[in-house]
């Protein structure tokens, strides 16, 4: 039997199934090609509509903050690798490291094959990697080092931790980091253009002075107490959190900063919010003695919590109007111990939705 002809039997199913000319086993066989077809045809359906919802739109692979047509994009990075592959020398954590003790010349891309730990007790005299180009396909750990530079190129697979490194003030461009970055006692002023990272990035009572361009996080940022931190603009993506509680130099955000998750500025010098500012999450605006006025135009996907901030005197009419959380819960607005008077707020109480409370003094 050539292919036509089996295909035309396995569909003829429904004939043998109702033929008062088939016998008992022509209407059995019939049965089970009828069953089959099914399990092939429900998948195949499934498939077609999940399809045009992706084209759609309206399925997404992976998590966003939704403010009306203006989305946080989470996409994970698509280039974690070096920008040439010629001539990269692969090579273990043990090599590498007897390399930089012996004092031999390096090759100029190095790729790691698992962690990299760098320790200024090893190390001691280490102020360099003299290399152009640095892969490293599992952690890299650099400890107690007396850096002042890393390499131009640097990709992290997984996490990246820099502690106790106090004369490496700068990070290179287009630094990549797959997971977590964390950066502890030590002296780097910028987190440096085109950063991304997959994870968080903990940089709590550290030196930073600004934020650049080009940065996109995937997940929480928390600069806490960076107490000389006075540049937050240009292109700035976080997936997750942005902490900046504590950083009093601050008095100003950029336009194109979008938060996914909640924003806390407790106790910054923040002054106000531009307008189109984007928060997926929460708003928390505790102890901002500097801070007058929201935006007449921002999206919250969440709560608003300004409390001690007695400059504020009255809100948005944004703010007024805003319904239902984006995850469905009812919304509530808290304004305690600010300048709107006792009457303004409840006016402000009267005016918005059902679904949202308001609380004040």
């Amino acid at each position: 039997m050539d292919i036509k002809n089996a295909c035309i039997s396995y569909f003829n199913g429904f004939n043998e199934l109702f033929s008062n000319k088939s016998v008992a086993q022509e209407r059995a066989i019939g049965l089970l090609k009828v069953i089959s077809l099914a399990t092939v045809i429900i998948p195949l359906v499934f498939g077609i509509a999940y399809g045009v919802e992706v084209l759609k739109g309206r399925v997404s692979s992976t998590p966003a903050a939704n403010g009306n047509s203006d989305k946080v994009s989470n996409v994970g990075h698509r280039s974690l690798r070096l920008k040439s592959s010629k001539n990269v020398k692969k090579m273990t954590a043990e090599a590498f490291i007897e390399l930089l003790k012996s004092g031999s010349e390096l090759p100029k891309k190095v790729r790691i094959t698992g962690d990299l730990d760098l320790d200024g007790e090893d190390l001691p005299d280490l102020e360099s990697l003299p290399i152009e180009s640095l892969l490293v396909d599992g952690d890299l750990d650099l400890t107690q080092l007396d850096l002042t530079s890393l390499p131009n190129e640097l990709i992290v697979k997984g996490s990246l931790s820099i502690n106790a490194c106090g004369s490496l003030t700068s990070l290179p461009k287009g630094l990549k980091v797959e997971k977590d970055f964390w950066i502890s006692d030590s002296a780097i002023e910028s987190l440096p253009e085109n950063l991304y990272v997959g994870g968080d990035v903990n940089a709590w009572e550290g030196s930073l002075v600004s934020v650049s361009t080009g940065i996109h996080i995937r997940g929480d940022l928390d600069l806490r107490k960076n107490g000389q931190l006075n540049a937050f603009h240009g292109d700035i993506t976080i997936g997750g959190k942005l902490n900046l509680g504590g950083c009093q130099m601050l008095t100003q955000m950029g336009s194109k900063v979008k938060v996914g998750g909640d924003f806390c500025a407790n106790g910054s010098g923040l002054i106000s919010l531009p307008e189109g500012f984007h928060v997926g999450g929460d708003l928390y605006l505790v102890g901002c003695t500097d801070f007058t006025t929201l935006p007449n135009s921002f999206f919250l996907g969440g709560d608003l919590s300004i409390r001690d901030c007695n400059q504020v005197t009255s809100l948005p009419d944004c703010v007024v109007q805003l319904g239902i959380r984006e995850d469905g819960l009812f919304r509530k607005i808290i304004i305690a111990g600010t300048g709107i008077s006792r009457q303004d707020a409840e006016l402000i109480e009267s005016q918005v939705p059902e679904e949202v409370s308001v609380f004040y003094d």
